[in-house]
């Protein structure tokens, strides 16, 4: 345990009328607003952006720590069958893709966020009736492993075409379709 430290409560101060965005600040618990950002989870930082999910709300938050601004944008549009879960992504990725896993459900999966916010899915894990959870990339970003909740099954997955996660994208079939990789 540390012995000493510090540390703040995120507070989100929606524009006027407007919950989707709007300014932060970190402060005293007194002033926290979870009941914005319900069950957080997923939470990463890319660059100058924290980026974690509100599992309840179905929401995607992204909160950029220089400006202290906040924006989310809904996570029900697409292939998600169920809630978003963690976050992941490849660092130096041109593609500049969010990786979602799935909590709950029957077919949970992987889906992805291009830097154009369009939603698509990578995988479904039809047959599991859990979530996906721990997604992480190889060093060379030719794999990529995630776990299946329970049993507990962790899996390897890389493209068919032999390329890196990070390589050209074809192909891609957004909203309920299925990306095969």
């Amino acid at each position: 345990t540390l012995n000493s430290g510090s540390h703040d409560f995120l507070e989100l101060i929606p524009d006027a009328g407007d919950n989707d965005a709007g300014g932060i600040r970190w402060g005293p618990k007194a002033n926290a607003n979870p009941n914005l950002y319900p069950y957080a989870e997923g939470i990463d930082v890319r660059g100058d952006r924290l980026y974690f999910i509100s599992k309840t709300t179905q929401r995607l938050f992204i909160v950029d720590l220089v400006n202290m601004r906040y924006t989310r944008s809904s996570t029900k549009s697409g292939a998600f069958n169920n809630q978003p879960d963690q976050l992941g992504y490849i660092l130096n990725d041109p593609n500049k893709i969010l990786y979602f896993c799935e909590d709950g459900g029957s077919d949970c999966g992987v889906h992805g966020r291009d830097s154009d916010g369009k939603f698509f899915s990578i995988l479904d894990g039809t047959g599991y009736n859990t979530e996906t959870t721990g997604i992480a990339f190889s060093s060379d970003h030719n794999f990529m492993y995630l776990s299946f909740q329970f049993p507990g099954v962790i899996w390897q997955f890389w493209r068919e075409d032999g390329k890196a996660f990070t390589d050209d994208i074809l192909q891609i079939k957004y909203h309920e379709d299925v990306v095969v990789i």
